[in-house]
């Protein structure tokens, strides 16, 4: 998924070459789609209309309508999601993947990252999947603001919005879930996945959340510094009186 396919355009590009290689490795046995916002948008009103006011158009940052619409998507065709920051290696064939889900009998599979948690960059769907018509059916309840534009996404459409989904499971329905651990999504030597540098909806908010330790140091100093400029004169004042 990429606002428009005018990067196909430039051949100079990482994300083209990634794009293109990822379609002359897998080109045998996968068909590869190009989503935009206007092909998701045009999709969704095609074929779930209901939630374009209501859900879709209600969305305050377009990311959330992207990651709604990979749930969507997946449930509506199936098949393999993977963002365009998510690249395939020569020697890798995510077909073996697909193939392990198929012969286990699970409906889905997530990666797993590292150390909890799970991504929504790559995503593994049988059509018709009962988890992620859990996922489109949970949305609207998410749909509101959590504090800061990072945690918002997050919580309402992005990776926490799908693990909390996954971890208040049963553990029935747990098991139709295949979990890719981090030695075939992310550890070099072993993944299945190239990572290029991405999160371009990421806001300077993200620094707070991913530096929150530091954060509340400087907040408590910030506090401090203006308690005693507060508390100063009268301080001074008692001091006074004092002598």
């Amino acid at each position: 998924m990429w606002p428009n396919d005018e990067f196909l355009k430039r051949d100079n590009l990482e994300i083209t070459r990634n794009f293109n290689r990822c379609i002359d490795l897998h080109k045998e046995n996968f068909t590869t789609i190009l989503w935009t916002d206007v092909s998701i948008k045009n999709w969704m009103q095609s074929h779930y209309p209901q939630f374009i006011s209501t859900l879709f158009d209600a969305y305050p940052f377009q990311i959330q309508r992207v990651d709604a619409a990979r749930y969507f998507i997946l449930y509506h065709h199936g098949g393999v999601y993977m963002d365009m920051d998510i690249g395939c290696f020569k020697t890798k064939d995510i077909g073996d993947l697909v193939t392990y889900m198929e012969a286990s009998g699970k409906q889905v599979a997530l990666p797993q990252t590292d150390p909890v948690g799970l991504s929504n960059d790559v995503m593994f769907a049988k059509k018709n999947s009962q988890f992620f018509k859990k996922a489109i059916d949970a949305l609207p309840t998410k749909n509101r603001w959590f504090g800061i534009h990072y945690l918002t996404v997050l919580y309402s459409t992005g990776s926490l919005y799908l693990s909390l989904l996954y971890f208040n499971q049963k553990p029935l329905e747990r098991k139709q879930i295949a979990i890719i651990p981090p030695r075939l999504y992310s550890k070099r030597g072993t993944r299945y996945f190239l990572h290029f540098h991405g999160s371009t909806w990421h806001g300077k908010d993200q620094w707070i959340v991913r530096n929150w330790f530091a954060f509340l140091i400087i907040l408590f100093f910030i506090l401090l510094l203006l308690l005693w400029v507060r508390l100063r004169p009268i301080i001074r004042r008692k001091q006074s009186k004092l002598k």
